[in-house]
């Protein structure tokens, strides 16, 4: 049965941000991944030098099995954490995936580096990815964070009353 909900996106703090408003609106707990991740290692750049990046991946596929275990949970990650552990069972044994679709210019972040930009190409290629792995898919044109929830709301709603 499917406890918890993980909400997905390509714009860390907005999903971040929405998922924990929908969590006090439902009476969830909500938990970021990285989040928990970095509260435990406190510093990921000196074990990565001190153990590798193998190692660091242990640790992350470890968090991530372990929070899509919790229960009435919401949950959230960075895109490439959970592009890596998105074959984990757990995740859409226990959750309900909703990805809130976010337009282009949403989701570039605010460092405008080469590294951090989203160009065209990826940002079509990771929404596919988040498309064909939810179960709901919330198509967002305005950005208020208490639309957005309105809307996640609605469309699980509605994702529950088509399988009955």
């Amino acid at each position: 049965m499917k406890t918890n909900i993980f909400l997905l996106g390509l714009n860390r703090k907005l999903i971040q941000s929405v998922a924990y408003k929908l969590s006090l609106c439902l009476d969830m707990f909500y938990a970021d991944v990285n989040d928990l991740l970095q509260y435990e290692v406190s510093d990921i750049a000196q074990v990565i030098d001190l153990c590798g990046i193998s190692y660091v991946e242990k640790l992350e596929s470890k968090k991530v099995k372990s929070v899509a275990r919790f229960d009435n949970t919401i949950f959230t990650m960075s895109f490439p954490t959970f592009n890596a552990n998105k074959e984990e069972k757990s995740i859409k044994e226990k959750s309900l995936v909703v990805f809130l679709d976010l337009p282009q210019a949403q989701c570039e972040e605010q460092d405008k580096t080469p590294l951090h930009t989203l160009d065209n190409i990826v940002y079509k290629d990771r929404r596919k990815i988040c498309q064909q792995y939810s179960d709901v898919v919330v198509r967002c044109i305005r950005m208020e964070e208490q639309h957005l929830v309105k809307s996640i709301l609605q469309a699980i709603k509605k994702s529950y009353g088509k399988g009955k």
